[in-house]
């Protein structure tokens, strides 16, 4: 009888056990359902709050802002908006090549290791910056230490239908005391591209140049016999930077900064080069100046 009795008693409380655990789970889900039921109210409240406040319109931009935004995210920067426009457009579809002389297997000349080949690629590199900084587009034939041919190189510039050609090299003589720079053209009127003759287009390469460097000024000369001159059909110049066998004219091809000037005295003469043809193709005629010629210079 008494075992019965502790039986009983230990399933009523296991039930009041069992009871009390529902309720608390009760409790439990009635509160998570009520949280639950806040935080919906409350981001829905929120929601509609910001949803109602009207939004801050970004200011309206002239055509200034957004071309010098567009400017900013170019590499080559757009040229102001003046007739300079109107030459960018010129010159769409004919670009300025700019050839490094020599290359690869061809090293050019040298003064111990001072190479040629690669004082003309880094001067032409730095004129095809400048030039892209002025809006105009320009074409290297290389720009690594490549091997092309002379007849391969002006080939490039006349498939590309290009509008000016110039190519960069260091002039060399045996006699080590003759120093200076030079620039060649070929004697051509070049009548069917853009009717600007080889030698005032020297003319111009020569003058700039001569306004950034501390050479010599030995002048223009013509170079009937140069593949990249007389196979050119666009006024086209080679320009001999300075002699890499004199030790004067050595020490400024070494040097970054004589390159760099040389390199804008370059890009000043082609620029010029482009505003006239741009100017005889608007009103048929321009004039483009004078020009000085030594024909003793040792030919390229």
């Amino acid at each position: 009888m008494h075992e019965s009795n502790n039986k009983h008693l230990s399933f009523v409380k296991q039930a009041k056990r069992i009871l009390a655990n529902k309720k608390r789970r009760k409790f439990f889900i009635r509160r998570i359902t009520i949280l639950a039921c806040l935080v919906l109210v409350l981001s829905s409240a929120l929601y509609m709050l910001f949803r109602s406040q009207p939004s801050n319109p970004e200011p309206v931009k002239d055509s200034k802002d957004i071309t010098n935004e567009k400017s900013n995210r170019s590499i080559t920067r757009i040229m102001p908006e003046t007739k300079d426009n109107d030459i960018k457009t010129y010159l769409n579809d004919k670009p300025v090549v700019i050839d490094a002389g020599h290359g690869g297997i061809d090293p050019g000349s040298n003064n111990g290791d001072l190479v040629e080949k690669d004082i003309n690629l880094d001067v032409a590199l730095k004129i095809g910056k400048l030039l892209e900084q002025e809006g105009i587009k320009t074409i290297l034939t290389r720009n690594d230490d490549t091997f092309m041919k002379p007849s391969e190189k002006i080939g490039f510039a006349n498939e590309n239908d290009a509008c000016l050609f110039v190519s960069i090299h260091c002039n060399y003589f045996d006699d080590t005391s003759v120093n200076g720079t030079t620039t060649y053209y070929y004697p051509s009127d070049y009548k069917d591209a853009g009717n600007l003759p080889g030698k005032e287009f020297a003319t111009m390469i020569q003058e700039a140049l001569m306004n950034h460097i501390g050479t010599r000024d030995r002048g223009i000369a013509p170079g009937p016999k140069t593949i990249v001159l007389k196979n050119s059909k666009m006024p086209s110049a080679l320009v001999e930077l300075a002699f890499i066998t004199n030790p004067s004219d050595a020490a400024l091809l070494a040097s970054e900064n004589f390159r760099q000037k040389a390199a804008e005295g370059i890009a000043q003469g082609i620029k010029k080069a482009v505003e006239i043809l741009y100017s005889k193709a608007d009103t048929g005629s321009a004039d483009t100046g004078t020009s000085s010629e030594n024909n003793t210079i040792p030919q390229p």
